[in-house]
């Protein structure tokens, strides 16, 4: 399962529509989500094996990132990536 969290609701549409162009089976692409939330006050139902940052810490200020330190560790299995 692949799940992509942002912010903003144009991202999470781009997303949708690369998701719909994929050259891959209906099971696979019914195992992956985006959703449109504010990550520190994302609810997953199950900590992630891997979380990818591509270029939130670095937009964010500098002051928030000790919260996005902690909310990445509440967000990560025990011994995931």
């Amino acid at each position: 399962k692949v799940t992509g969290v942002d912010s903003s609701p144009t991202a999470i549409q781009v997303c949708e529509k690369k998701k719909s162009k994929l050259d891959a089976d209906l099971s696979v692409k019914e195992r992956i989500h985006f959703v449109g939330v504010d990550f520190f006050k994302y609810e997953c139902h199950e900590p992630f094996d891997l979380i990818f940052d591509y270029t939130f810490l670095c937009a964010i200020p500098p002051e928030l990132r000790p919260s996005w330190a902690g909310r990445m560790a509440e967000l990560l299995k025990p011994g995931g990536t």
